[in-house]
């Protein structure tokens, strides 16, 4: 039957428990996909979502992988603050109710920080360095030469004046120079970031960072 929009079964009988101790499998998709029909009851995962809101009230709080927004609920389990801006894999049901649809986690184990990189502003293009550094033109100039764009990488070397070397895969076309000495980086550092592609002097660089995230730190 259809429950204020929740399709649901009622009235069991001729119960049966076939089988106990089953795998379990959960979709993995992106938290606009979460937010749907097509996902209701299913076990879902999504992964690299940030927390763009840790209280909207009743428990909830809500997390975007880039997508759009979906609502983490707290009717199976309530995850103790939930902090704004941070990076989580999440695990759960997806519910509706109050005319939304939401995620519900089910233990502590669904909740995770995430490794993956945070989603891309709105707005920017995201290029990453073999893409921004590849060129047909003879002069070698940067296609991306100008623009703004989301990328990211590991730091390979770090200069005397903190600017530094990113670098994404491997082979040609794979590293860039960053002009910035805003950050302590250190060698083996995975950070993502916006920044305008420049050519100076025919080196492509990156420089006007801005939204710079260290994801893994390197200590020396």
């Amino acid at each position: 039957m259809e429950f204020f929009d929740l399709t649901e079964i009622k009235n069991v009988t001729n119960f049966q428990n076939i089988s106990s101790s089953n795998s379990v499998v959960a979709n993995i998709c992106s938290s606009a996909s979460a937010n749907s029909e097509a996902f209701e009851g299913c076990l879902v995962k999504v992964l690299g979502a940030v927390c763009n809101d840790p209280n909207a009230g009743f428990g909830e709080w809500v997390i975007n992988d880039g997508t759009g927004d979906i609502n983490v609920d707290d009717l199976l389990y309530d995850y103790p603050n939930p902090t704004l801006n941070t990076v989580y894999d999440v695990v759960g049901v997806i519910d509706f109710n109050f005319g939304n649809f939401k995620l519900l986690p089910r233990n502590a184990s669904d909740i995770n920080i995430s490794n993956q990189p945070p989603p891309p502003p709105t707005g920017l293009d995201t290029v990453s360095i073999y893409n921004i550094q590849y060129t047909p033109n003879s002069n070698g100039a940067s296609s991306y030469d100008g623009s703004q764009v989301y990328t990211g990488g590991i730091v390979t070397a770090v200069r005397s004046d903190s600017t530094f070397y990113l670098s994404s895969g491997s082979g040609p076309w794979s590293g860039i120079y960053v002009f910035s000495n805003l950050f302590n980086l250190n060698v083996g550092d995975s950070v993502t970031l916006n920044a305008e592609v420049v050519e100076y002097f025919e080196l492509t660089e990156l420089k006007n960072i801005t939204n710079f995230k260290r994801l893994v730190h390197r200590e020396t």
